[in-house]
């Protein structure tokens, strides 16, 4: 079976917001099987939000990162529809939409990531998004219990890390992580150890 290529992404942003751009390249590189066009994503002057989705229809993701630098105060749905919904669509070009702060995108569209509050599961569910890219991307989101978010952060998002020492406790994080991983495989060792 031949190898999937990494998933292309290029995020489009304001050059105020090149951090949480960084934040979600080096995020989801890591994660998630893809190559991010970060330094092509800024929107250099002259150059606007919806021209930049326009440019970033060349790669297989195209996430437009809302905040009140890249968002204008008045902006009609006549506007942004073509280039952020019927052309994409019509190219088959996946566009994700990342909230940054309390500004105000338009409420259609969908999926819309929001870092502005919890950036860590902001991130984390928009990395599941782009793994399921050739699957459905309208999942629910499972909420999860306060130890179960940390084994997240400590085993989903720092790959290799071992901190789980109970063999219920790493079947549930399985169940509620499975989606951020290629495969998942159960091992029982009973009473053993694994060492």
């Amino acid at each position: 079976m031949q190898a999937l290529r990494p998933t292309t992404i290029f995020p489009c942003y304001a050059a105020a917001d090149r951090e949480i751009a960084g934040r979600i390249a080096e995020f989801v590189e890591r994660g998630a099987d893809a190559r991010v066009f970060l330094e092509e994503g800024g929107i250099r002057p002259g150059e606007d939000l919806l021209s930049k989705a326009r440019e970033a229809r060349a790669a297989d993701v195209a996430l437009i990162l809302f905040s009140r630098e890249s968002v204008p105060p008045r902006w009609g749905r006549a506007h942004w529809e073509a280039p952020l919904v019927t052309e994409p669509a019509q190219e088959a070009v996946r566009m994700g939409f990342v909230k940054c702060d309390d500004c105000m995108p338009p409420k259609v569209l969908r999926p819309c990531f929001d870092l502005s509050e919890q950036l860590s599961r902001g991130l984390r569910e928009l990395k599941r998004w782009i793994r399921r890219r050739v699957e459905s991307f309208h999942s629910p989101v499972r909420a999860t219990n306060p130890e179960m978010e940390w084994l997240g952060v400590a085993i989903a998002d720092r790959p290799g890390v071992e901190t789980v020492n109970s063999a219920e406790r790493a079947f549930e994080f399985a169940d509620a992580f499975r989606d951020d991983f290629d495969e998942v495989f159960r091992l029982s060792c009973g009473p053993r150890s694994l060492y």
